[in-house]
């Protein structure tokens, strides 16, 4: 394990107080599995039929996640600061990822293998009442980027992305808008137009 600076500590415990009480004591005993990565802009940080083993915390940067299907290029998910990313179906089922995780900038990353996650929840039930609570949220976010994408019309696509979903202002105000877009499955000339239209009228 990398040694953690005092900030990361902070934000990460800042992180998990959000969803679970932890205590220093259990705290402590989480950090001892965690690993430090970094990336630089560029890195891919899972390849495509590569086995996922971990859930990750973005410290620093942003994280793409996507699909190419017939030489297109499809977005899975953006995790941004104080976000999880994880190839979920490979990880739970310990199959060969579909999906590429690709660092867009200088990424700093926390992660928790699946095996010492296992060792926490036997441990730790603050931990295990937190995993729980985490994968909701995943499901919740997919979910309602589902629901999103069935609107045919862009300007509704766009409408209920910014009105509904929980990171829409961070994506907006964060991320490359091209990386918006394709997250809308739109094109970016579309996006920019929808967007421009939606805040016109606000």
């Amino acid at each position: 394990m990398n040694i953690l600076a005092d900030n990361e500590k902070q934000i990460l415990f800042n992180n998990l107080s959000k969803v679970a009480p932890f205590t220093s004591r259990e705290f402590d005993q989480l950090t001892q599995y965690l690993k430090k990565s970094t990336y630089k802009k560029g890195d891919i940080i899972l390849e495509h039929s590569q086995v996922e083993t971990k859930n990750s915390l973005v410290l620093s940067g942003i994280v793409h996640q996507y699909e190419i299907l017939n030489e297109e290029l499809f977005t899975i998910d953006l995790t941004l600061p104080g976000m999880y990313f994880s190839s979920v179906i490979s990880y739970v089922d310990e199959t060969k990822s579909t999906q590429i995780q690709e660092a867009i900038t200088d990424v700093i990353c926390l992660s928790l293998e699946k095996a010492d996650a296992e060792k926490l929840m036997k441990t730790v039930p603050t931990f295990t009442y937190f995993y729980y609570k985490a994968l909701e949220n995943v499901h919740v976010l997919r979910e309602k980027r589902t629901v999103i994408l069935q609107y045919k019309r862009a300007q509704d696509r766009f409408d209920q992305f910014a009105r509904t979903f929980p990171y829409a202002d961070r994506f907006l105000k964060e991320l490359p808008q091209k990386l918006v877009a394709s997250y809308l499955n739109l094109t970016p000339e579309t996006f920019s137009r929808v967007k421009r239209e939606f805040f016109r009228c606000k």
